[in-house]
This record gives structure tokens, sequence and C-alpha cells, in this order.
């Protein structure tokens, strides 16, 4: 069996053509470009870690330096006005707009039935606005995503991919089927560098279980490394959660979700999950999630980035969901990852009941 990816998946302010990524920020590594503006108090390293994933994170890597395998000629000054914007209306309002089209093709030889190919596209405008509070050490922050994603060129989408060549896990978590739809909106509080919390509809794959490769559109792109499937952490909907560091290298998070979030619901009406409204806490089928992590401190940490590195126990509990037939369930994960430069080796364990419908050893 054999299996191609061919994707561009780079986190970026703006696509040209749909299969080039590019990117606002451009030169080497090194100092920060004087178009990205001086850190701010809001930039100081983060009360709790975000995946690379988040909404946050996201911005932040579009604003690093980037070195370049091959540049286009001309990319730099075409995007220019696009991230100086970028850079004024985080500076003047606190506002971090972000657009971005990731696109991906799998194919696949030995398949089950007659597709072998997968191909589908992400379109996503986001970000977030420091609405009172900014340049502060207790911000309150408004967050937002616009989704789109859909299929490609072909009959199936990647998500969908796996189950033709026989495998027990995706080959990708992120393109489905997903008409546009309102996949984030949140408010997050911080209180000094101690105490946050943060309610509204939110992603939680993106707030828990901290993996510094946990990113599809620039690194693993598969269920095994993009996600931990053991914690059944539930798609975007409701859900609110509170983090506290009672020092600076220890952070504890706990957290409620709507175990039967889909964020295709408002746009699907026949999506196959439940459509999840304000009544979820009322019907009790909820996802709880506690963490407790910290940071090694064998590197020193960038500010406003998350560490280098991290060691952390996640521990879970599902309600029945009656109406999918699924038990109610529980499970502890443990992951462990350190950089050290270009290399990063990690560790990542997980243990289920197995009421869930995952598998019950990862």
């Amino acid at each position: 069996m054999s299996l191609i990816n061919k994707c561009a998946l780079h986190s970026i302010p703006f696509l040209l053509s749909g299969m080039i990524a590019l990117s606002g920020e451009q030169g080497g590594q090194g100092e920060r470009s004087e178009a990205a503006g001086p850190l701010s108090a809001a930039d100081h390293p983060d009360l709790a870690l975000n995946n690379p994933n988040a909404i946050e994170e996201r911005y932040r890597l579009d604003r690093d330096p980037k070195e370049y395998l091959m540049q286009i000629p001309g990319a730099e000054s075409l995007l220019l006005p696009w991230s100086d914007l970028r850079a004024h209306l985080d500076e003047r309002y606190g506002f971090k707009p972000g657009i971005s089209f990731t696109h991906l093709y799998q194919s696949a030889g030995d398949t089950i039935g007659p597709e072998s190919d997968a191909s589908g596209f992400e379109f996503v405008v986001d970000g977030t606005w420091d609405f009172r509070g900014r340049n502060t050490d207790s911000p309150t922050t408004l967050g937002f995503e616009f989704l789109y994603r859909d299929r490609l060129g072909t009959d199936i989408p990647p998500v969908a991919l796996f189950g033709k060549i026989g495998s027990l896990y995706p080959t990708s978590v992120a393109f489905a089927e997903i008409g546009p739809t309102l996949g984030q909106l949140w408010i997050q509080q911080k209180l000094g560098d101690k105490f946050g919390f943060r309610f509204g509809k939110f992603f939680p794959v993106a707030a828990y279980d901290f993996f510094p490769l946990k990113n599809f559109r620039t690194d693993f792109v598969d269920g095994i490394h993009a996600a931990n499937l053991v914690i059944p952490l539930p798609d975007r909907g409701l859900g609110a959660f509170a983090r506290y560091r009672p020092q600076p290298n220890i952070y504890l998070r706990a957290g409620v979700h709507d175990a039967n979030a889909n964020a295709n619901a408002n746009a699907n009406a026949n999506a196959d999950a439940e459509t999840s409204g304000f009544d979820v806490f009322d019907e009790g089928e909820l996802f709880k999630i506690f963490e407790i992590g910290f940071d090694p401190g064998i590197m020193e940490r960038q500010p406003g980035r998350p560490p280098f590195g991290d060691v952390h126990m996640s521990f879970w509990h599902q309600d029945e969901r009656r109406d999918l037939g699924i038990d109610d369930a529980w499970g502890v994960a443990l992951s462990a990852s350190q950089r050290f430069g270009r290399h990063l080796p990690f560790l990542r364990y997980g243990y289920s009941d197995g009421g869930s419908n995952g598998p019950s050893d990862f």
C-alpha cells in the first residue's frame, strides 16, 4: 500500500492561486520584523498553553520571520500591504485578523473500492480582539472563526480516505465537508498572570492536550499525531474552561463542553450528530476534562510563545450520549515533549475504558 500526500500546509495571512502558501512576514531567523511591532503586555508568556492550531497561535506564527527553501519573486512586496494593515490594526485597536486557504490532496494504492484519491480545502477567516484592558495583564478578548471545508475535484474528502485503505486511524483529521459556518465565537478573560477563563463556542482540540506539532496546516495531518484519539474531545461547540498557574512553570486547567458538539450542525440540518443548542447543560450530556502540566525549564521560554518543553496529564470523563448509543467513558492521557534546536523528541500515551467509541490504548 502506498500513500502520497501533496499539500500546502502553511497557516497564511493570504494565498495566491490556492496552491502556493505565502506569508506576509518575510525574512530569516533572528530579529522580529519592525512591521510586527514591539511586544505588548498581551504578548508576555501566556497564562496557560495554546496549541499551535489555536487562533492566537496561528496569528503569532504568521508574524514570525521565516526560513524558505524557495521564495517566489515579488511575493514579499505583494503581501506587504496586508502585513502592514494587520500590524496597524493590532497596534491601534488590539484586533488581530487572519485569512487562510489550505489545500490537501492524498492518493493511495490498493484501495477498497473505486476511490483512491481525496482532495479537500479549508477556507478560514478568524481573529481576536482585545476590546477591554488592551496592553494590560488582564485583557478581555473576543475570538471568532468563520469556517468552510469541502471536497475539491474528488468524490471523497481526505478525512474519508483511511476507510478505503484499511487504516484504523484517519490520514487527515481536518479536511472534511463542513458548510460555511461560524465555527468559533468566544470571550476570554485574563486576570493577571495566574488566572483566566473562556466561555462560548470554541474548539476544544486547540485548548487541551498541548502538543507542539498539533497543527495540520504546518505539521502532522494524520489522526494519530494531529489529535489524540483516546481523548474524545468534542467538535466546535459550547463550552467553558478556567485555568490557573500557581507557579510560573505549572498550570492547571479544567473545562466542560457539549459532548454532542458538531461544527456542521449550523450549516447542515442533516448533520450526523446531534445539533448543539443552549439547552445542552440541561440535557446533561457533557464532556469534562482536567489537566495539570509543567515546563521542565530546560530551554528559556520566548515572550508570548508556548514553552519549548511540556509535560502534562489529562483526566477526562464523557457522559452517555443516548441518541448515538455511546456509553459514558473516562480516561487519562500523558504527554511529554522537549525541543532541542531543530529536534523535538516526544512521548504520548492515553488510556480509555473504551466506552467513548474510541481506542482504549494509544
